[in-house]
């Protein structure tokens, strides 16, 4: 098996190359491009001998002036590099310096005296520029990099004697600049390093290569005669700032780079540089992945940030019942670091993607992991099938009643009060929707035992009643405790018709859908009467979503909304600094989980959606470099797009500072 996933590897990195050789696209995101190349390395394969030249290439193949050796492995957490630090002896005066890695296509620029024979010493003339390739030859995309911006056509002499100058460094384009070349260009490049890849291109405009850039990393000179290596010495950094700023840059304020090379105690302070890039990353212009570290004897460690998806095997799949009565699948693998957090579990809803896109999905399969926005574990996909494949059970979980198909979701067949599972779930929804306290799963347990089955039943509770409840524990819950209880719980007694919509738990319906619901159908009659066509008339309501809504009026009305609104008011919408604008997040936040950030935005008079539309009028994103669909259809739209800390000064609120995580503690080097 274990060969037969090898070569499954092998062959997908060739594809993967291949399609970004000819066509700038792997077909796979940036993550999933890296996770898979450490698959292959995790199975022995030499990842960069399946990147070199391919066949039939346009482009003359040369040989390399010095050859490109990659750094042979990456370090991505502080235990990792805290132990490779200790295996060298590393000590605090290990000084070096350390750069950041910039996300783009490898380069080796060389610079050849046109006339070795004359008497004096000119300028070195740009005469090749060879792509990595296998680190011993590659195309030599000499006509177009000569039109890149920022690449100097010639450059001075380090010494008299040098008659070649070996220039490395990478080829990168500004997120900015990405936008622009997407806007002139005959195609859409996804992401920064798929977009440099446009420098195989024959055609390729000048228009288009000047929007590229070269970053300069390191630098090594031959004397005449032998040729014999004299670079790499103590002023190099000197002289690649040199080529920095005597190229010819963008006179765009935005495109400047920033510096990148900076000196470094030890081995603790250039882990403290990792951190404090990765921390930046949102505010970097160019597409990073971390920092590479030279120490003074010219050893060089890749520092990568934290990835945001892995490979890693599968244990056991297990059928969760969810808040809303739907049977979802979860995928518990092998532990991986995911964006700083050890990640084991990963949930799917829905089960036609289980089909179409996690083929082979089973114990022991191998998948790719990610954090979406670096928040939520997903199964991207399998890598290596397993021997056998799950299917599910198409029975509940909780009750053991059989399951039924509803579109692409599964779901308990039970009556919800006749299922322990969906009724704890539905109240737990309705309480963190409507945003009830102190009623977590050990109370409502408790709760529940009294008899009650349905959120209405919460708003009949009395004191008594709760103080002689007794919980998981065996413990009574009390009579202070239960006086708070109820104080909370009529404090909520007035809602608005769309939060009381998106708290029943419509199978499939957030409570942003909920909310535009509400808004089309504003009293309970006008929705009661409402037809599935009636309904699709929302917009981003679909035939099964509305076909779930339309039979939850008229299978389940009568026992959750009805009795819910002859115990609640039903208010206008709140008033409030967000009156009149509509919001949809992306990515992670900061403050808060997006459910409370979205209900945060209800209580100040907005509009929260889950998906970007021209209702929207603000877009938030503490990554607007990130490049997700959200941020892509906002641009469109010339949505305006905020940060989160622009979001709560909009509602007023001004502390918005959060602690940075603190650097690990190195003193013991």
């Amino acid at each position: 098996m274990m060969s037969n996933a090898k070569e499954e590897v092998r062959a997908r990195l060739l594809e993967a190359n291949r399609r970004y050789y000819d066509d700038g696209d792997s077909g796979l995101t940036d993550d999933e491009y890296d996770a898979l190349a450490e698959e292959g390395r995790q199975y022995g394969l030499d990842v960069s001998t399946l990147t070199g030249p391919p066949e039939g290439t346009p482009w003359k193949v040369s040989e390399h002036l010095r050859q490109m050796s990659g750094i042979p492995d990456a370090i991505r957490n502080s235990n990792e590099w805290l132990e490779r630090v200790k295996k060298l002896g590393l000590t605090p005066q290990d000084m070096g310096t350390a750069s950041l890695k910039l996300d783009g296509l490898a380069v080796e620029l060389v610079y050849s005296d046109p006339d070795p024979d004359a008497m004096e010493a000119g300028p070195l003339i740009l005469t090749q520029a060879i792509l990595r390739g296998d680190g011993t030859k590659g195309e030599d995309v000499f006509a177009n990099v000569r039109r890149v911006g920022a690449v100097p056509q010639s450059i001075r002499r380090p010494t008299r004697d040098t008659i070649s100058v070996s220039v490395t460094g990478e080829l990168v384009i500004s997120y900015n600049n990405l936008v622009e070349l997407n806007r002139l260009g005959d195609r859409e490049y996804k992401s920064p390093r798929n977009a440099v890849a446009m420098i195989r291109r024959k055609n390729a405009r000048t228009q288009l290569l000047r929007l590229l850039r070269f970053r300069a990393i390191d630098c090594a000179w031959y004397g005449r005669g032998t040729r014999v290596h004299i670079g790499m010495t103590k002023w190099q950094p000197d002289y690649l700032s040199w080529l920095r700023i005597k190229a010819p840059v963008s006179t765009s304020p935005h495109d400047q780079f920033d510096p990148i090379i900076v000196n470094v105690v030890n081995a603790a302070d250039a882990w403290r540089k990792v951190m404090e890039a990765e921390a930046n990353r949102p505010n970097w212009k160019y597409q990073l992945d971390g920092i590479v570290w030279r120490r003074t004897s010219g050893e060089k460690f890749k520092l990568k940030f934290s990835p945001s998806s892995a490979v890693t095997t599968v244990r056991r799949v297990v059928e969760q019942l969810g808040r809303t009565g739907v049977i979802a699948p979860v995928i518990e693998f092998d532990p991986i670091e995911l964006v700083h957090a050890s990640v084991t579990r990963a949930t799917v809803h829905n089960f036609e993607l289980v089909k179409e896109r996690l083929d082979g999905l089973g114990v022991g399969a191998r998948v790719l992991v990610s954090r979406r926005g670096d928040v939520i574990p997903h199964v991207e996909s399998v890598v290596t099938k397993a021997d056998i494949s799950w299917t599910p059970s198409m029975i509940c979980p909780s009750c053991g009643s059989s399951a039924i198909q509803e579109g692409s979701i599964i779901r308990c067949s039970a009556d919800p009060s006749d299922c322990p599972g969906t009724t704890m779930g539905l109240m737990r929804k309705f309480t963190t929707e409507i945003g009830i306290k102190g009623l977590g799963p050990g109370v409502l347990t408790a709760v529940m035992a009294l008899g009650v089955t349905i959120p209405a039943n919460l708003y009949d509770l009395t004191v008594d009643d709760l103080a002689e409840a007794v919980g998981p524990g065996g413990h009574r819950i009390g009579e202070s405790v239960a006086a708070n209880l109820v104080v909370e719980i009529q404090s909520h007694s007035s809602l608005t018709w769309g939060q009381l919509l998106g708290s029943v738990g419509i199978p499939g319906c957030a409570r942003s859908v909920m909310t535009d619901i509400a808004q089309r159908f504003p009293d309970p009659d006008s929705l009661r009467d409402a037809s599935v066509e009636d309904l699709m008339e929302v917009h981003g309501i679909g035939e099964e979503r509305a076909t779930r809504i339309a039979s939850f009026v008229d299978t389940r009305w009568h026992e959750t909304v009805g009795p819910l609104l002859d115990r609640v008011a039903v208010s206008a919408p709140s008033e409030g600094p967000l009156t009149g604008k509509t919001f949809c997040i992306t990515l992670a936040l900061k403050s808060c989980s997006r459910p409370e950030m979205e209900a945060r935005i209800v209580s100040a008079g907005g509009i929260a959606k889950s998906s970007v539309s021209r209702k929207v009028t603000h877009l938030v994103c503490n990554i607007p470099n990130e490049g997700t669909s959200k941020l892509k259809r906002a641009r469109e739209l010339g949505i305006p797009i905020i940060s989160e800390d622009e979001l709560l000064k909009m509602m007023g609120d001004d502390s918005t500072e959060v602690p940075m995580e603190a650097a690990p503690d190195y003193d013991a080097f």
